[in-house]
């Protein structure tokens, strides 16, 4: 089994055009290591996700500060 099936079946599955035992039968991948990856698959996605919340918020921060010095020069 190579990489670029296993790749290719969490994205058939993601993206609902297969269920987990139908992409595990096409691809000839076994049940349990499919969803094993898409598990891993998720929880990345979740770190990514929690990583871009905390990214904007730390903008939104940022600009609240830069709004107020600039309210505070000017009034």
């Amino acid at each position: 089994m190579t990489t670029s099936k296993l790749k290719t079946a969490i994205r058939a599955v993601k993206n609902d055009m297969l269920t987990p035992s139908q992409a595990a039968q096409t691809f000839g991948i076994p049940k349990r290591k499919l969803y094993d990856a898409l598990r891993q698959s998720d929880q990345k996605q979740q770190t990514h996700w929690q990583k871009l919340m905390q990214e904007k918020a730390n903008l939104e921060r940022s600009l609240a500060k830069v709004n107020r010095e600039l309210y505070e020069k000017f009034i």
